[in-house]
């Protein structure tokens, strides 16, 4: 699965020693927080994050820096639901890891349709009060002018889409892929 091998040389996606530099490296270079990428209907790689997410609380136990955490649930309603569901279920409603979860507007947030959840229901009504939703914009060349509030992108090429904007020019997030 490479094109090319990788800076830190070819290395499962378990690997502490990985995770402990990346943490490093992103942290060095500002960066706030990563998406963890659930999106493959039925193939959430759990056994990996967790690995990541034990590896960066130890970091910040021992007093280093990690960049917070986001997990990207995909772009479509019928998987989104099944993907918050999950991680609902295996992780936020325990707590776990709470301190790498990234707030916005007070909230953990999580990358996914809102349309997947029905405020009817109740489970789905306390999911739904419990995070801040972004949409997401995958393409990799969009126009800032295209995005307004709760739309934020994972990737994006130079120079990178200002996503999230307010009414007021206000930017609330900007990839690097």
């Amino acid at each position: 699965f490479f094109w090319a091998k990788p800076y830190l040389g070819y290395y499962r996606n378990d690997d502490a020693w990985v995770f402990a530099k990346h943490a490093q490296l992103l942290s060095d270079a500002g960066v706030d927080f990563v998406y963890l990428d659930v999106t493959n209907y039925g193939a959430f790689f759990e056994s990996s994050w967790q690995k990541l997410l034990d590896v960066w609380s130890e970091i910040r136990a021992n007093g280093g820096v990690t960049p917070q955490v986001v997990f990207h649930c995909g772009d479509k309603a019928e998987t989104g639901k099944l993907h918050i569901g999950w991680l609902w279920d295996k992780l936020y409603k325990k707590g776990l890891h709470k301190d790498l979860w990234f707030y916005w507007e007070g909230k953990p947030l999580v990358m996914a349709d809102i349309k997947s959840l029905d405020i009817k229901d109740d489970l789905d009504r306390e999911i739904f009060n419990y995070f801040t939703f972004r949409d997401n914009e995958a393409t990799y060349f969009a126009d800032d002018t295209s995005f307004v509030k709760d739309t934020w992108g994972w990737c994006s090429d130079y120079p990178q889409t200002k996503f999230g904007k307010s009414i007021g020019g206000n930017v609330e997030q900007m990839c690097v892929s």
